[in-house]
């Protein structure tokens, strides 16, 4: 008897199962994703993959060796995450070294200067292509034509095209068929053109829970109601709702950067405030901006309030739910006030004789 009560004091207590990555989900639909622009674009998107995913796994191990861990953790996949989008943000005839710079720049800059993976305040990939865009525009937002750049090496004889977003800046309608806008036959950001195959993967990540709802669908209604109300183009509401979603890569950035769970407010209603806000500040840059991939300078905006919508959020239900109680509480007041004096309790709670 004394033997199995120490047999039991000593036994190892199981251990929980460890919580799977975030972000293998969408590793896997990153890389599935990358499927589409090498159809497209010619096999020197793979070029552009290795040279991003070799320059991010560089700089994170440089990060974690300064922060000083041995190896990067097993099952952190948030690099190849961040190699990936920028990778799905450039144009295929952008050099290598920019595509290689941008994911050192938004790892070392954005990333492990505070403390590493799920402690990051910006989006990593939005820091390092926001950056290449601004000081490289004429590689970053230069954008070949679809199947027009196989077995091509040189990008200076690929055949380039205006993107739809520099149409829609100066009030033009792009002369793009409709079928084409869901093939992603038409120039722009390797990755972020095709809608029927970034509709399947937003379908696929909310399924795994790896997407917000509240945050894609709330950013999705302010940007659809003011391309109706406040259009760029004169060809109509449905063109403009059409050409507005299928420009600048925000659908893309919507599904990939948007639903970073380091920078993602922690409460629902959080969540929707900031997709609101996030839908509000790529419109907002589109009618005044005058560049190309506004949905990764909206996305570091809308980072910098993440925190803020769950404190909104916080007090307008804190709030609602003080309007709610006031009026129970004043028929509470109102029937003790017109009760007779004989049904008022006395002393120890009875009532008076």
């Amino acid at each position: 008897m004394q033997q199995t009560s120490i047999s039991k004091s000593f036994a190892v207590p199981a251990q929980p199962p460890k919580p799977s990555s975030p972000y293998l989900d969408v590793t896997v639909t990153l890389l599935a994703l990358l499927v589409m622009p090498l159809y497209l674009f010619g096999v020197r998107t793979l070029w552009h993959a290795l040279t991003a995913v070799l320059a991010g796994l560089t700089a994170e191990y440089i990060g974690v060796r300064l922060c000083g861990e041995k190896r990067i953790p097993a099952g952190d996949f948030s690099w190849i995450v961040t190699a990936l989008s920028t990778v799905m943000l450039m144009p295929v005839s952008a050099p290598l070294w920019i595509t290689g710079v941008s994911v050192v720049l938004g790892l070392c800059i954005a990333k492990h200067p505070f403390g590493g993976t799920g402690k990051n305040i910006f989006n990593p990939a939005a820091v390092g292509v926001a950056f290449c865009a601004i000081c490289w525009p004429g590689q970053v937002l230069h954008y070949p034509i679809p199947l027009t750049t196989q077995g091509i090496s040189d990008p200076a004889l690929y055949q380039y095209s205006g993107s739809i977003e520099s149409f829609l800046r100066v009030n033009g309608t792009p002369q793009i068929d409709y079928f084409d806008i869901l093939l992603g036959k038409f120039s722009g950001p390797m990755g972020a053109t095709c809608m029927i195959v970034l509709g399947c993967c937003l379908f696929y990540l909310l399924l795994r829970k790896k997407v917000s709802p509240r945050v894609v669908f709330s950013m999705y209604l302010v940007i659809f109601l003011i391309a109706v109300f406040s259009p760029r183009l004169v060809s109509g509401r449905k063109a403009s709702v059409i050409f507005e979603f299928a420009s600048g890569g925000m659908v893309f950035g919507s599904i990939f950067m948007a639903n970073d769970p380091a920078t993602l407010p922690r409460t629902k209603g959080g969540q929707v405030y900031y997709g609101l806000l996030l839908g509000l500040l790529v419109m907002v840059l589109r009618h005044i901006g005058a560049m190309d991939l506004e949905i990764v300078y909206a996305i570091l905006l809308a980072n910098l309030f993440s925190t803020s919508c769950d404190r909104w959020s916080t007090m307008l239900r804190a709030g609602w739910k003080r309007i709610r109680q006031e009026p129970k509480l004043k028929v509470t007041i109102i029937n003790a006030n017109t009760a007779p004096a004989g049904d008022l309790p006395g002393k120890g709670g009875k009532p008076n004789a």
